[in-house]
C-alpha cells in the first residue's frame, strides 16, 4: 500500500486499515503517520516530494520477500499491541493510573 500524503496527516486510518490486512506499507511520514508507522519495522518510508525514494521502496519490496514479510507480520503486530480494543484500553488504563500516581493529594480545608 501506497500513502504518500505530502500534508501533515493528523491520525491515518487508512493506515491502521492496511496494517490490520497485513499489507506491505511504503509512506511518507508527515504529521501523526509517526505515531502508528515505523520505518523498516513496519513500512518502508520515505521523504515527501521525493518520487524515487518512494520508487525505490517500491522496487525493495518487490525484490525482496523476506523485508516484504516482516512489514506484513509487523504490521499486524502493531495493530494487535497498540490498536486492538484490548490495547487501546490497556493504554488508557495506563495513562490514567500514571496521572493519579504523580498528583499529590489535595489539602483538606
Amino acid at each position: 500500500m501506497l500513502f504518500t500524503s505530502i500534508w501533515d496527516e493528523p491520525f491515518s486510518l487508512t493506515l491502521l486499515d492496511a496494517m490490520c490486512c497485513e499489507m506491505a506499507i511504503v509512506t511518507t511520514m508527515t504529521g501523526g503517520t509517526p505515531e502508528i508507522a515505523k520505518d523498516q519495522v513496519n513500512c518502508l518510508a520515505f521523504e515527501k516530494d521525493d518520487p524515487a525514494s518512494c520508487a525505490e521502496r517500491i522496487v525493495r519490496l518487490l525484490k525482496n520477500h523476506e523485508i516484504m514479510d516482516t512489514l506484513k507480520a509487523n504490521a499486524k503486530r502493531t495493530i494487535e499491541d497498540d490498536f486492538s480494543f484490548k490495547g487501546m484500553v490497556d493504554s488508557i488504563e495506563k495513562l490514567l493510573n500514571d496521572t493519579i500516581g504523580t498528583r499529590r493529594p489535595r489539602a483538606v480545608v
